[in-house]
């Protein structure tokens, strides 16, 4: 009788896929990375991106939204819950081209209520999304809604809840922002959203232009000349502000005066 030899080699081949990582077997296509489709959804890099649609996009955006504030606070909370919706859109989008099973609706519902409820309650509106999240989420695979592991489609329901609904939901922080009972959020969120549009625009137009050296193997589209650029151009916006003294609170209400408060805006944004 010989000797059970295949039972050896299929064990030595699964240790070797253990420790194999991110090597895909040869023959096999490997399932699109999270980062991969992330970068697909948004259009690729530098060299990927129809630079006149992207400004085109960016300036409307940036119009969007100072448009709104012009109107009220209620009108620009109103743009930027409807941004941070798509944009939980297109990250649960990427998700699922990317092999996972994220709670998508709840994933949405929550990435929407964290900028409302953290503009009318503050900070801790953030900690109630949150574990409410977890609950949720956990009963939604717990219960069989969800057809993939817990782990896994809780893990990236709550990446996308915390990197969109969370980060974002600081725009509705600013806009409920007052300093010695004078209302300071809308010029606070109309600089943020100048310097960053700013920054991207700059960006991707000298990259595009420019763009010889790559910045890193882990995004080779974008270019360390893309970077300089956009900082450029974020600190040049910051330095516009201070001369013209606009948006409030750059006119000198905080921050002892309005041409530095305005530059450190630039450089940290940068």
């Amino acid at each position: 009788m010989p000797p059970a030899q295949p039972l050896v080699e299929e064990s030595d081949e699964a240790a070797d896929d253990f420790f194999a990582f991110d090597d895909s077997p040869a023959g096999k296509s490997a399932e699109p990375t999270l980062g991969t489709a992330l970068n697909a959804a948004r259009g690729g890099g530098e060299s990927d991106r129809d630079l006149p649609a992207a400004i085109i996009v960016g300036l409307g955006l940036a119009a969007l939204i100072l448009a709104a504030m012009t109107v009220g606070p209620a009108a620009a909370l109103a743009v930027v819950t409807l941004a941070l919706g798509l944009a939980a859109v297109e990250f649960f989008n990427a998700v699922r081209v990317a092999g996972h099973q994220p709670a998508v609706l709840l994933g949405l519902a929550a990435s929407v209520a964290m900028p409302l409820a953290v503009y009318w309650r503050g900070e801790q509106a953030m900690v109630l999304i949150l574990v409410l999240s977890l609950v949720f989420g956990s009963l939604w695979y717990l219960t069989g809604v969800g057809n993939e592991s817990a782990l896994r489609g809780l893990g990236t329901t709550l990446l996308g809840i915390v990197h969109i609904g969370l980060l974002g939901s600081f725009a509705a922080l600013m806009l409920s922002t007052t300093i010695g009972g004078v209302d300071i959020g809308m010029g606070m969120l109309t600089a943020a959203v100048l310097v960053t549009v700013g920054y991207d625009v700059g960006a991707l137009a000298i990259g595009k232009v420019m763009g010889r050296t790559p910045l890193s193997p882990a995004s080779p589209n974008k270019t360390m000349e893309g970077l300089v650029g956009g900082m450029v151009v974020a600190v040049a916006i910051g330095v516009i502000m201070g001369i013209m003294g606009k948006p409030a609170p750059f006119a000198g209400e905080i921050w002892g005066g309005g041409f530095g408060a305005s530059l450190l805006l630039g450089i940290v944004a940068a």
